[in-house]
């Protein structure tokens, strides 16, 4: 291919007038060529042929003219007549004759020095032999005389003649080839320029017309063959696009003009969507700080409650507050990190959980709602399934709560099921998770099953005012499977219900008692931290009154401060041992504190913990240069001990 491209190259770099001619001659050439050596061929053919017809009439001659003397044994004569039958024919080397019984009577030698084997040249078939180097041939026959066989006469004839005069005919025939060859170039030569000015003269108008841009010139032509058509329909096109310059000319000033004005309209819209965007940034932010700081006492007071109350009835209330808190941060960190779910750089944690601990938590949240419409909940599960399993836990409870609230939603009446299968996986230790949600409700059409998981898109005509919903839940559902190596797919009949299956492939298994009795045992164990001093730096009351009750059955010494600036005074004058930190205080905020206590030669080295209310992903990016570690509030008390011990 590379050497084909090459000659191609090459090929169209050569001047169109050498091409021309190049072709000419190479036509002429293979013509020339094949009808000289064909001449040749056809030429040495006939003289073979007159040589054969030659030494065939002599033998068949000198044999009727020696039947009587080889039947007479008469061999002087028969000598005499080979002898005055040969003297003419100079080609014929040598003459063989033999008696009836094939023994040599007579034979005669044109060359005295050349000695020829008359026995092995023997042949009592009439026909035609040559020799091995092809420079003889030979050719025998019957002496016949009073239609009996009396006799056999072999002939040798030498081939030189035919070759001599074969070569002088192949001279004569190269002479006319390049003679014929050198007449053809002079006349291609005379023949291309008839062709090729014409062609120049066109070649040069059109560069002249591209080098200086004037569409008003013309090509002149005289002759009325395809030549003067192309001329003429050249002229025509620098017309109409001489035309056409002049509509652009004018369109092009016009559009100048609208450039520039659609320039100014952009520049402002640029700074609009700008000036929205850092809206849009700022309001994620204020509603994350605002939301999450409440959501941080709810839980954490709900969860020092449960630790706390005693009576049944009141912990079973605990853990419905806890429940639906913790679903409710889930939903909160969806729909305000919208930068994750953009960037895709939602992550995946696993973890060790009990599955069916999961789908009864998921009934547990539901089962008011599923209560109040009089509708059936079932729990089903694969016998095979696990008690533990690695996933994560939070995506998990997420997928089920979306699935299972839309099931709720979109049945009146009927039931709700809720199942895992276990399937074959790639290895031993690995299963293939299917989770499934399926209900007897409005079911959806065949023609927007795919539709449904795009983004804020909903069945079509589908009451909002009863159903609500932004359309996000199972774009997320489909997100968070594929992050966790897997696909959701549905199965749906208008007005009979609809099944959806989350298929998660590849997931690890735990069947040994000892690491299922190790977790229960973690599960069950409390943090213990050693002695130190911490210093608690926030401006709400309430969330310093949470983080002390998270640390009292701790060996901790707890100092309080209300701002950055006092923060920095504390920390120089108690060296504590950790410090959580608030970000957004009045004063002197969080950032501004820790970068003076970094900067401290006395205090640079004390751990930082920032305990921030924003969810957002640049916050998060910056928290991990600027401190020692961060938690996101809610703060769990199991997540700030885990925190704390890394640095006591």
């Amino acid at each position: 291919m590379k050497i084909d491209r090459k000659i191609k190259d090459i090929f169209d770099k050569i001047p169109f007038r050498n091409k021309i001619i190049g072709m000419q001659l190479l036509t002429i050439f293979i013509a020339l060529f094949f009808s000289t050596a064909g001449s040749v061929y056809i030429y040495k053919k006939i003289a073979e042929e007159e040589l054969r017809n030659q030494i065939k009439s002599t033998a068949h001659t000198i044999a009727e003219n020696t039947g009587a003397a080889v039947l007479f044994f008469d061999k002087s004569s028969a000598e005499k007549t080979l002898q005055t039958s040969l003297d003419e024919h100079k080609n014929i080397l040598s003459a063989c004759l033999y008696n009836h019984t094939r023994e040599l009577f007579v034979f005669y030698n044109l060359r005295e020095n050349q000695n020829e084997n008359c026995n092995e040249r023997f042949n009592s078939k009439e026909k035609f032999v040559s020799s091995k180097d092809m420079k003889k041939i030979s050719f025998s026959t019957q002496v016949i005389y009073a239609n009996e066989i009396v006799g056999y006469l072999s002939l040798v004839s030498d081939r030189q003649e035919i070759k001599e005069s074969t070569l002088k005919f192949f001279e004569i025939a190269i002479y006319v080839f390049f003679f014929v060859m050198i007449f053809s170039l002079y006349l291609s030569f005379k023949a291309q320029k008839v062709i090729m000015n014409p062609v120049g003269q066109l070649t040069k108008s059109v560069q002249k017309v591209l080098n200086q841009k004037d569409y008003s010139l013309t090509i002149e032509h005289s002759a009325k063959d395809e030549l003067g058509i192309l001329a003429k329909e050249f002229n025509e096109m620098l017309y109409e696009i001489q035309k056409r310059e002049n509509i652009l000319k004018k369109s092009r000033d016009q559009l100048e003009k609208k450039v520039i004005q659609r320039t100014a309209d952009l520049q402002k819209a640029t700074e609009k969507a700008i000036q929205a965007s850092k809206a849009k940034s700022q309001f994620l932010a204020k509603m994350s700080h605002e939301i999450r700081t409440p959501m941080n006492a709810i839980l954490g007071f709900a969860e020092i409650l449960s630790e706390e109350l005693k009576k049944n009835k009141n912990i079973k209330y605990i853990s419905y507050i806890l429940s639906s808190a913790n679903t409710l941060l889930n939903i909160i960190d969806d729909i305000l990190d919208l930068s994750k779910v953009e960037a895709g750089k939602i992550e995946v944690k696993e973890n060790f959980v009990n599955l069916k601990k999961i789908f009864e938590d998921v009934a547990r949240l539901f089962s008011g709602k599923i209560n109040q419409k009089k509708l059936k909940l079932i729990i089903t599960h694969d016998i095979k399934l696990p008690n533990i399993v690695l996933l994560d836990e939070i995506r998990i409870r997420q997928i089920l709560i979306n699935l299972t609230s839309n099931a709720i939603k979109f049945t009146d009446k009927g039931s709700i099921e809720l199942s895992t299968k276990i399937e074959k996986g790639n290895e031993n230790f690995q299963k293939n998770l299917i989770l499934t949600v399926k209900d007897s409700g409005i079911g959806i059409p065949k023609d927007q099953q795919k539709k449904i998981f795009e983004e804020f898109t909903q069945k079509d005509n589908q009451d909002h005012a009863q159903y609500g919903g932004t359309g996000l839940g199972l774009a997320i559902i489909k997100q968070l499977a594929m992050l966790m190596n897997g696909y959701v797919t549905v199965k749906s009949q208008e007005g009979k219900g609809s099944e959806f299956s989350v298929c998660l492939r590849d997931v690890f298994i735990v069947r040994d008692k000892t690491i299922n009795k190790k977790l229960k045992r973690q599960k069950n164990d409390k943090i213990k931290i050693k002695e130190g001093k911490i210093l608690i730096v926030d401006d709400v009351d309430g969330n310093r009154t949470l983080l002390k009750a998270y640390l009292k059955d701790q060996k901790l010494s707890i100092i309080e401060a209300e701002n950055g600036r006092e923060a920095v005074e504390k920390t120089k004058k108690e060296i504590p041992d950790i410090i959580l930190m608030d970000l957004k205080m009045p004063v002197m905020n969080g950032d501004e504190a820790i970068e003076l206590i970094k900067k401290d030669q006395k205090t640079k080295n004390i751990p930082i913990l920032v305990l921030t209310a924003s969810g957002m992903k640049s916050d998060e990016e910056r928290l991990k240069l600027n401190c020692d570690g961060y938690l996101t509030k809610p703060i769990r008390k199991k997540d700030l001990l885990s925190e704390i011990i890394k640095y006591l």
